[in-house]
């Protein structure tokens, strides 16, 4: 594959993720059904050329520290993104409707290793009042 065709492919399906969500929330309510899990599939194959212009892009910089600890950061980011977006696809599949996906959400991330952050509704920024 040329790794030219990932700077195109990349931006166009996450539009196409963008225009499904859109369609999907047309009726009142986004959840489970074709628009959900196809919006979420095109994002993950986004994610994958965007994996790919990383790389694409840290070999033309040069490939350096600054390059490099770049790269790693974004593969860091779309690795997490697609955690995130198969466990949206693996609670839309087991979900009859839109209320059943915040319950099957929260036994999906209430296991040991998800904790942090990202999970708890009570985290607030580390900020302090001025």
């Amino acid at each position: 594959m040329n790794p030219r065709f990932a700077f195109v492919a990349a931006p166009v399906l996450t539009f196409a993720y963008g225009v499904i969500r859109i369609l999907d929330g047309l009726d009142g309510s986004r959840g489970p059904g074709l628009a959900w899990t196809s919006g979420h599939l095109a994002f993950i194959g986004a994610l994958a050329f965007f994996a790919v212009a990383f790389h694409e892009m840290r070999r033309l910089a040069g490939g350096g520290r600054l390059a490099t600890g770049l790269a790693v950061a974004g593969q860091v980011g779309v690795a997490t993104l697609i955690v995130q977006f198969v466990i949206d696809i693996v609670v839309g599949f087991g979900s009859a409707g839109h209320a059943a996906m915040g319950v099957l959400f929260d036994q999906r991330t209430s296991c040991r290793w998800a904790p942090p952050a990202r999970w708890s509704r009570s985290w607030r920024w580390p900020v302090r009042p001025a």
